[in-house]
């Protein structure tokens, strides 16, 4: 899903006086270890997704981890979903577009610290040593379907 509106900081601004982030929480949780080997690879990817109503906006994170060894083996698998709910007090229409950038801007940088827990709990469990996932970049595929675009920003 792509949508060409330009979005400033200024437009979030009514959203974020309007916004409360009510629940972050797991929707599915799944870990596979198909070798007792120990990785050296890690692949993660992360999509997303947004639902919202008049007076709430929910944004669906699913996150994919792959580990492998140094010949590409899979070692592990590690999937996590997690939905945001925020609740949306009354006040004028919010565009999806703004709904949008307010997800890749605001909504993903905090719900990343609680994918990634999942992903290391998982991990754990399934007796996986620790790992680091890289840093959370922006990718156009896999946003919400906008991001900003400002000079002040870029």
């Amino acid at each position: 899903m792509t949508n060409q509106s330009t979005i400033g900081p200024a437009d979030l601004v009514p959203v974020l006086q309007r916004a409360e982030l009510l629940s972050v929480h797991a929707l599915e949780l799944h870990a596979t270890r198909s070798s007792g080997d120990h990785p050296t690879k890690i692949t993660w990817s992360m999509e997303s997704g947004m639902a919202p109503s008049d007076e709430s906006v929910d944004y669906k994170y699913d996150a994919k981890c792959v580990l492998t060894d140094d010949d590409e083996s899979p070692i592990a698998e590690l999937y996590v979903a997690v939905l945001a709910h925020y609740s949306l007090a009354d006040g004028p229409p919010i565009s999806d577009a703004v709904l949008n950038a307010f997800g890749n801007v605001i909504t993903t940088p905090a719900v990343f610290p609680y994918l990634r827990q999942y992903l290391q709990d998982m991990a754990a469990r399934i007796g996986l040593p620790g790992f680091t996932l890289g840093l959370l970049k922006p990718n156009p595929e896999h946003q919400v379907t906008v991001s900003l675009n400002s000079p002040a920003l870029a």
